[in-house]
């Protein structure tokens, strides 16, 4: 079976937390888009076991929606700041 999205998938994140369009006269509002453990690993270019000891070590933020991990575009980007090395110009 071909699917276009897995249930981890962004896209599958972000339309089962999209909120009702028109409630209360309200324009719908677009979420931001969380990514799983596994694809916020990869985009660090790091193993999912070093993101989650960056996590348990508090290093990175994280939202936790029942029990799924996720991380928001802000969060890998604060993580990728916080580690940043300045040249010495030496």
């Amino acid at each position: 079976m071909n699917r276009k999205h897995s249930p981890t998938s962004p896209a599958v994140i972000a339309s089962a937390t999209a909120p009702a369009a028109g409630l209360l006269g309200e324009p719908a509002l677009l979420p931001p888009i969380l990514f799983s453990e596994r694809e916020a690993a990869k985009m660090l270019c790091i193993c999912a076991k070093s993101l989650y000891n960056l996590r348990q070590a508090s290093r990175i933020t994280f939202r936790k929606i029942g029990t799924r991990i996720c991380y928001a575009p802000h969060d890998l980007t604060s993580f990728i700041e916080s580690v940043k090395v300045e040249s010495g110009g030496k």
